[in-house]
């Protein structure tokens, strides 16, 4: 699946995610391959990959480290923690 992410990344098309209810696993990973990202304000962003033992392997990891910075990408990823959309907004993971 991870083709899938790259050919979102280089579409010379805009994309956007449309993000309703939770965001986590796959769908974190496709959401942050889109070029824009829009989050209701009751939405969760969470990586459940740590807290279930999983790698990342769509390069959702790279992805937001690019968006957030290093920090922040760490405290997301490895914390497991669900996010609301105005916290996400602050980081600047979605528009």
């Amino acid at each position: 699946m991870s083709h899938w992410t790259t050919w979102l990344c280089r579409l010379p098309l805009i994309s956007v995610a449309g993000i309703n209810g939770g965001v986590m696993g796959g769908g974190m990973e496709l959401a942050s391959a889109c070029d824009y990202r829009l989050m209701e304000d009751k939405a969760v962003w969470r990586c459940v990959h740590v807290s279930n033992s999983l790698v990342l392997g769509l390069g959702g990891g790279v992805r937001m480290t690019r968006l957030v910075g290093r920090s922040a990408a760490f405290k997301l990823l490895a914390g497991g923690l669900g996010v609301d959309a105005k916290e996400t907004f602050g980081m600047g993971l979605v528009d």
